[in-house]
Parts: structure tokens; C-alpha cells; sequence
């Protein structure tokens, strides 16, 4: 089955990202019968700049219903500025925001609420490897600098122990893989 993953990220349709290429060779390690082609194959990402764009691809019910048609499809927020996007706080408990963000949606999406935001993945991949860049690099990734964080991005996705321990340490990520290795 193909799986289309909806992300809030900035860059909108571009075919280069890095982020989703990390998160389809977690995939690949979990599914060691699968091979990373027929993985990129199936699993498609689709960026739409901005949580409240994710939110509205959600709830447009003729457009998901056409996705939903072909392919699994999860949504991926980040979980400290989603929570306004229902009318709850940032701080409310999990369970909450994914059941407001829900609201209105088709069965058979999943919800995953990245936590806090990407800056936490990025957090875990310099905790997990110290090498993937250098201070002024990581830096400029936590300033929200895209070439920087691709190319941490692109660097995690190379180093299969560097994917395990974002696996193993980051619960929010672990659940996007595993949630994707049980839709495929």
C-alpha cells in the first residue's frame, strides 16, 4: 500500500527533502524484507507549508478522499503550535490535540505530533553524533536555516547509527516509522 505522509514543512513541493528521506530509511531499517527503492516508491511526502495547511488538507473532505483513495495517509504537526489550530494550549495533553485536530477528519488518517518541533529531531541527531555539524551548522538549523538542516538531515539518513537512536530516543519519531511500517 502507498503511504502519503503530510508534513507542515515551509518548502512547499519540492522534490529534495531531506527530512522525509531520514524518515523513509528508518523505514527501511524497520522493514529489512523491503528494499529502499520500492520504500521511496511507496512512500510520498507531501509539504504544505504550514500546520494550518495540513490542517485544512485534513478537512477538505474531496480532496483527502482522493488521497485517501490510493494511498494510507498520516499527518505530521509539530505539537508546540498545532494545539491553537483546535483551541487548546500547546501544553494540553496529547490525546487532546490529536483528537481536535481529528475533528471533522475520515477514519483511517493518523495523527502524529511531532514533539515540540523539528528542532527536537535535529536536537537528537547532533545528541545521537556530534560530527553530523559542526556548532555554527547546528545553529543555523535551529534558526530555521534550510540548507543547514538538510544537510543534517541528509547526514543522519547516512549513518545507520544515527537512525537507530533517533528510533530508540525520540518517542514522537518512533511512533511516525512505526506507524508508516504498519500502513505499507
Amino acid at each position: 500500500m502507498n503511504v502519503a505522509v503530510l508534513y507542515e514543512d515551509s518548502r512547499g513541493r519540492n522534490r529534495d527533502f531531506p527530512f522525509h528521506e531520514l524518515v523513509v530509511r528508518c523505514v527501511a531499517d524497520g522493514t529489512p524484507h523491503e528494499t529502499i527503492w520500492s520504500l521511496e516508491s511507496r512512500i510520498h511526502a507531501v509539504p504544505l507549508n504550514g500546520n494550518a495547511n495540513v490542517l485544512a488538507k485534513l478537512r477538505d473532505a474531496a480532496g483527502l478522499r482522493r488521497l485517501t483513495d490510493s494511498h494510507r495517509v498520516l499527518a505530521v504537526f509539530d505539537r508546540d503550535k498545532v494545539g491553537g489550530l483546535v483551541g487548546l494550549e500547546s501544553t494540553s495533553c496529547i490525546v487532546s490535540i490529536a483528537g481536535g485536530l481529528r475533528g471533522g477528519v475520515s477514519a483511517g488518517v493518523d495523527i502524529v505530533l511531532l514533539e515540540r518541533n523539528l528542532e527536537t529531531v535535529l536536537a537528537a541527531i547532533r545528541t545521537a553524533d556530534s560530527s553530523v555539524a559542526t556548532d555554527d551548522e547546528f545553529g543555523r538549523a535551529l534558526q530555521k536555516e534550510t540548507f543547514a538542516r538538510d544537510l543534517i538531515f541528509k547526514k543522519a539518513a547516512a549513518r545507520p547509527a544515527v537512525r537507530a537512536n533517533l528510533v530508540a530516543s525520540l518517542r514522537s519519531f518512533n511512533y511516525l516509522v512505526t506507524k508508516i511500517i504498519e500502513r505499507i
